[in-house]
């Protein structure tokens, strides 16, 4: 099962803004980048790596 490579969001928490995810790869090996846009702090921009493994 393929993951889908665009994510976009709201989070609430400590941080509280809008989140955008684009990822790069196959399941095995993903890359991308995580976008926080948080209105009173400004944009922080994070590389992202890991795996994806779906549920059976």
């Amino acid at each position: 099962m393929a993951l889908t490579k665009r994510w976009a969001g709201r989070v609430w928490g400590t941080n509280v803004g809008n989140v955008f995810v684009t990822l790069e790869g196959e399941d095995a090996a993903l890359t991308g980048t995580l976008r926080i846009n948080e209105p009173s702090v400004g944009i922080a921009v994070y590389a992202v790596q890991g795996t994806f493994d779906a549920p059976p």
